[in-house]
């Protein structure tokens, strides 16, 4: 390891390399940096808040489409503003399997509630309700006794937790090198998360990826935590980039694959 941060001094040109633990499958899904006047600002994930959003807005549409009444939504979500994770799933859950008999599989037509406009992918919105949901549930998994889930869903939760504190942890590593951190709702979860940090600054703005459609209060929401730590005279832009997400890319992951176009004058 040592050799392998002498490499990369050498071969970057810089002063210091850091090692930052593996929170998602790429770093960019995981932070992005902007200097300004007041210093160094790193944009870092926050899972837990986004989660929490997207499994808001999830069991509204679920909700709105007819899969359960008013008083189902009304406890479910009771338990998402209490905090209580395991009592959401037990409510939604059996409606949710109840109408698949293979367990993880689900009818089209359930899905059909997470498309609000014709840009949103019903199928890929569920998949990242049950992502977040699966992540919220990990958070509590030790409040749960054992014997109640199969060992494979709680290593799994555990595993989901794990980099959770992972996260948490490269958060950590970047504030202590004396950059502020600033907390975005916002889910590094590959192709069935929605991510805000894998965009692209310049010295005006920061083009920031979105997904739109149900999902777009949580747009909002990480827009605004932008704004609010950024110098008044940058501007946030959004772009719509849902189909990238889904492919596990984004703004910045799609402008690294751009071919450069030559100046005329070179």
């Amino acid at each position: 390891p040592e050799q392998v941060l002498i490499a990369f001094k050498t071969e970057l040109g810089v002063d210091r390399c850091v090692v930052l633990p593996a929170a998602s499958y790429h770093i960019d899904y995981q932070v992005t940096v902007r200097t300004d006047k007041t210093g160094v600002i790193a944009f870092v994930n926050d899972p837990v808040a986004a989660s929490k959003i997207i499994v808001e807005l999830g069991t509204r549409a679920l909700a709105k489409g007819g899969i359960f009444g008013t008083d189902i939504l009304t406890n479910a979500l009771d338990h998402l503003e209490r905090n209580r994770a395991w009592d959401y799933a037990d409510l939604i859950g059996p409606i949710l399997g109840g109408r698949s008999p293979a367990s993880g599989q689900y009818s089209e037509s359930l899905t059909a509630a997470f498309a609000t406009t014709h840009t949103d992918s019903a199928v890929g919105n569920f998949q990242i309700y049950l992502s977040a949901l699966d992540l919220w549930l990990s958070m509590a998994a030790d409040q749960i006794s054992p014997d109640s889930i199969d060992p494979q869903t709680r290593s799994y939760l555990l595993a989901r937790r794990r980099l959770v504190d992972e996260g948490r942890r490269l958060q950590q590593q970047v504030a202590a090198l004396g950059w502020k951190t600033v907390a975005i709702p916002s889910l590094g979860e590959s192709s069935r998360g929605i991510n805000y940090l894998n965009g692209l600054h310049d010295r005006t703005r920061y083009l920031m990826p979105t997904i739109g459609g149900l999902f777009t209060l949580l747009d909002n929401a990480a827009a605004e935590s932008f704004r609010h730590n950024v110098t008044p005279d940058v501007e946030i832009v959004p772009i719509m980039c849902a189909e990238s997400q889904r492919r596990a890319g984004a703004l910045r992951c799609s402008a690294a694959v751009f071919p450069r176009v030559p100046r005329a004058d070179n």
